[in-house]
């Protein structure tokens, strides 16, 4: 049997397109609410409290970035524990 060690480089990157869109949509969303002054709320006409703001921006902010993570960065780092997994593969040591 050969004792040569054969030196494998990943590269293995995200969705970048996916996270872009997710931050790009966050962002039109959010800029939208908060330059929101008066708003229907079950029915009633009236200004937004602080504290309905803070709700808006973390619904805002949340969904993209679980998306962002569960549909792209998440896959990703699996995908290269698997391989590493199923390849047996080693860091090399460092000279």
């Amino acid at each position: 049997m050969n004792a040569d060690f054969v030196q494998v480089s990943l590269d293995i990157k995200p969705s970048y397109s996916t996270m872009f869109l997710s931050f790009i949509v966050g962002s039109i969303l959010l800029f939208s609410l908060l330059l929101s002054e008066k708003i229907t709320i079950n029915g009633v006409y009236r200004s937004i409290t602080l504290l309905e703001r803070t709700g808006f921006v973390f619904f805002v902010v949340a969904i993209p970035a679980g998306l962002s993570y569960f549909k792209t960065i998440k896959p990703t780092q699996d995908t290269e524990k698997w391989l590493i997994r199923e390849m047996q593969l080693k860091p090399l040591p460092n000279e």
